[in-house]
């Protein structure tokens, strides 16, 4: 049994050695992000939309590198937590970005490819009351992260290619945490798991795409300090996503 599962690994390594990998793609998205504080009576979601940047590169021995970059922004219009007798109808706005810059291993055997991803992430996240004085809670996030994406090929044809793919990725970081007209530093940690269930379709080097997709965070309570402290949350953007970019 280990004898063949150890030669199956060996002829799958040598075919992503096959082809170098090149992919670049930008992505928007609509859907909604909910913030659902350990606080009672904050757990609300707002309407939002979300902006994506990715490239990745595998040389012909398997091995690269890439990086991704998203931003989203809750509707100013839709916001969290409104306050009820509000004339202008006000309430939080929420808006983060998270890059992420990582090693590849890219997997390959026929209709099979995965790559193995590993690296660092970035990630900011701003509840923003608008309400005057429109203070701000700022979240500041930075640690290490890992991933996989598998992709199956379900038809080739000339130069169209038809494929569906999953992505699952999680990280752990430290968050730093500042409140407007509040010196004090809180600190706490969280961790971020990346969901996507999509297809593709390429078209020679062009490849577009679309895909249900989640961005989740849980943020423990943070450090006591003089006697102070921050509510954990779990928070999320969830949405469809479509891709548009190239592949050689």
């Amino acid at each position: 049994m280990l004898r063949a599962a150890f030669a199956s690994l060996l002829s799958i390594t040598p075919l992503a050695a096959q082809d170098p990998l090149f992919r670049g793609s930008l992505g928007i998205s609509g859907g909604s992000y909910r913030f659902d504080s350990d606080l009672p009576g904050f757990d609300e979601r707002a309407n939002a939309g979300l902006f994506q940047v990715e490239f990745e590169a595998a040389a012909a021995n398997g091995y690269g590198g890439g990086f991704r970059f998203e931003n989203f922004t809750s509707d100013a219009d839709d916001g969290l937590f409104r306050v009820a007798g509000d004339p202008l109808d006000r309430g939080t706005r929420a808006s983060g970005s998270t890059f992420q810059a990582h090693f590849t291993y890219l997997i390959r055997q026929h209709r099979f490819e995965m790559p193995l991803r590993a690296g660092l992430m970035l990630n900011g996240l701003v509840l923003e009351d608008q309400g005057a004085p429109d203070p701000e809670t700022a979240y500041g996030s930075f640690g290490p992260f890992a991933e996989i994406e598998p992709e199956i090929t379900l038809s080739h044809y000339g130069t169209t290619t038809w494929s569906v793919y999953g992505l699952f990725g999680f990280g752990v970081t430290g968050t730093d945490i500042e409140v407007d007209g509040d010196p004090r530093d809180y600190r706490s940690d969280s961790g971020f798991l990346n969901v996507e269930v999509g297809t593709r379709v390429a078209f020679g080097h062009v490849e577009l795409g679309l895909a249900l997709f989640g961005r989740y965070q849980s943020m423990d309570a943070s450090s006591v300090e003089d006697g102070q402290f921050l509510y954990g949350f779990d928070g999320g953007y969830e949405g469809v996503l479509l891709t548009a970019g190239v592949r050689f």
